[in-house]
Order: structure tokens, then C-alpha cells, then sequence
């Protein structure tokens, strides 16, 4: 908060007794805690091998997923079966808002 504000990190640490180097750490801490949480929001009901799927090639969103051809990089995925590709497939159509059948 402070920091949108316009303070310094070195303001920052002064009024928290920490170096500046800490605080920029700090920061960076709760931005990385942020994104996490909105990922694992939307992958809350996806069953874990269908996050942990998603988890190796970097996909932590539905617009992650959106962007990328991601069908066609899980088709030989290892414990990626097909009921775990219509999953995934079922969550991509939820984003789009179609209701695609899975094949």
C-alpha cells in the first residue's frame, strides 16, 4: 500500500526498521502469494491430476489455457488420460462459454 502510495523501499524500511532490499523481497513475496491465489481459485475444481497436468507446461489460468493450443500439448502427456483431457476440455469450453462436447 505504501509503495502505491510513492514511497521509496528505503521510506518503507525506515518506518519498519528493515533494509530496503527486504522490503523490494516482501513485495515481491505477496505479488508471487497474489497470482498464485487467483490461479488456484480457478483450478479449484479440477481434480489434481488435471491441475497437476496443467501445472507441467505452465498453466495456471483459464486464459493461460486460452492461449495456448493445449489439447494438442497434452495428447501424449503422461497421466493425462482421456478422462482427464475431457476435463480440461470441459473447463476450457466453461471459460469460452460453450458448452463444447468432449470427444
Amino acid at each position: 500500500m505504501l509503495r502505491g502510495l510513492g514511497y521509496s523501499f528505503r521510506e518503507i524500511g525506515r518506518m519498519h526498521d528493515v533494509t530496503p532490499q527486504a522490503v523490494s523481497l516482501m513485495l515481491a513475496r505477496h505479488r508471487r502469494s497474489l497470482r498464485s491465489l487467483k490461479g488456484s481459485m480457478e483450478l479449484a475444481h479440477l481434480s489434481a491430476r488435471a491441475v497437476n497436468t496443467l501445472g507441467r507446461h505452465g498453466i495456471r489460468s483459464r486464459e493461460d489455457a486460452l492461449s495456448r493450443d493445449v489439447m494438442q500439448l497434452l495428447v501424449n502427456e503422461r497421466n493425462c488420460g482421456r478422462k482427464t483431457l475431457e476435463e480440461i476440455q470441459r473447463w476450457i469450453a466453461a471459460a469460452s462459454g460453450t458448452a463444447r462436447q468432449a470427444a
